[in-house]
């Protein structure tokens, strides 16, 4: 009952703000994300990458350039880099890409996210000399041995290639600086504080937030990835999906204006998070240029926000519980850099393009 309660609750507050036009959209020119490699060597049981019908390929090195030299014309300067369901490190001329931000003039920062699994110690050490990483954020999966295999599908090789390079660095944490955060993901019964082997994945996550103060998020809720994932899929493991089918959908999600992803193969989908298999593509870069998708020229893009706004969404939307709606604040804008803009905004931007 109160679950519900708190569903019409919010549906009420939406509708309330939709009549008022309190509108809350993070600046559409603060982030661009890049999806530089749609490959993974896991395949997590929460996770849609073992489920998503387009190619898993690494996006070339030339397209990522020109990417973010038309990016950066428009007023991008902060790049995401984390892939909808993939591994940066799977691409073997990653550290390219990286040294192409490093030196672009226009560029100020970039930010991604590792399962930590693939780098070894020689890579690891590289990232500490990298001035515009704001922001290196690992995801962990399960708290021993046991959990990560059945959670990420995995031998023991990966787990331990994992714990040792969580070792490494601490290690190198003690002479260097590296901006971290660690997302932890396992059994929701799992207590951190007191549980995990003596090997050390739970051990090692802890240490590193003891010894260097780390932001360390754990999960024990999992997205549906709009409806891509049940409760099936995690069937016999001590994990909850939640359900995005009654999530109350007022307006448009604010993810189709600030957040999104030129994918590896150089569609531009309307959402950086959840959409898989670009069911949201507005454009893409092989015979279009940035600057014509991200505008109102584009009929594509004016059409998913229309649609969105009379409450019409695709089914990878529809099912979706990391709907924003842009007539609800979320405490994560406070990160943001720039100001909030409204959907009037939004639009004179476009004209701009």
């Amino acid at each position: 009952m109160k679950y519900y309660l708190r569903v019409l609750n919010n549906l009420l507050k939406l509708k309330a703000n939709k009549i008022r036009r309190r509108e809350y959209i993070p600046n559409p020119r603060e982030h661009l994300y890049i999806e530089t490699s749609s490959l993974c060597n896991l395949e997590c049981v929460f996770c849609a990458y073992s489920k998503k019908d387009i190619a898993k390929i690494v996006m070339p090195n030339e397209l990522f350039f020109n990417i973010i030299d038309q990016a950066t014309e428009m007023g991008f300067d902060d790049f995401g880099l984390t892939p909808i369901t993939g591994e940066i490190f799977m691409d073997k001329r990653f550290f390219e890409k990286l040294e192409y931000l490093e030196t672009h003039p226009k560029v100020s920062s970039y930010h991604f996210f590792t399962n930590f699994t693939v780098l070894d110690a020689a890579a690891i050490l590289k990232l500490t000399a990298l001035k515009k990483l704001s922001i290196f954020s690992i995801s962990v999966y399960g708290h021993d041995q046991s959990s990560f295999v059945h959670i990420t599908q995995r031998n023991d090789i990966a787990y331990r290639r994992l714990v040792d390079n969580l070792q490494t660095l601490h290690q190198i944490l003690a002479q260097a600086d590296l901006q971290i955060e660690i997302g932890w993901r396992t059994y929701k019964s799992f207590d951190h504080i007191t549980e995990g082997d003596d090997y050390g994945l739970s051990r090692s996550v802890i240490r590193l937030r003891d010894s260097y103060d780390i932001p360390l998020h754990i999960t024990k809720n999992y997205d549906n990835w709009g409806g891509i994932i049940t409760d099936k899929d995690v069937n016999g493991l001590d994990l909850d999906v939640v359900d995005g089918q009654s999530m109350p959908k007022i307006g448009a999600c604010s993810l189709i204006f600030y957040k999104l992803q030129v994918m590896a193969d150089g569609q531009v989908n309307a959402c950086a998070c959840r959409d898989v298999n670009a069911t949201l593509a507005i454009g893409d870069l092989s015979s279009q240029r940035l600057a014509d998708i991200l505008s109102d020229r584009n009929q594509t893009y004016m059409d998913l926000i229309d649609s969105q706004q009379r409450g019409e969404f695709k089914p990878i939307c529809h099912g979706c519980s990391f709907y924003r709606s842009i007539y609800k604040y979320n405490p994560v804008y406070e990160y943001h850099s720039k100001p909030q803009t409204t959907l009037e905004e939004v639009y004179k931007t476009l004209e701009r393009a």
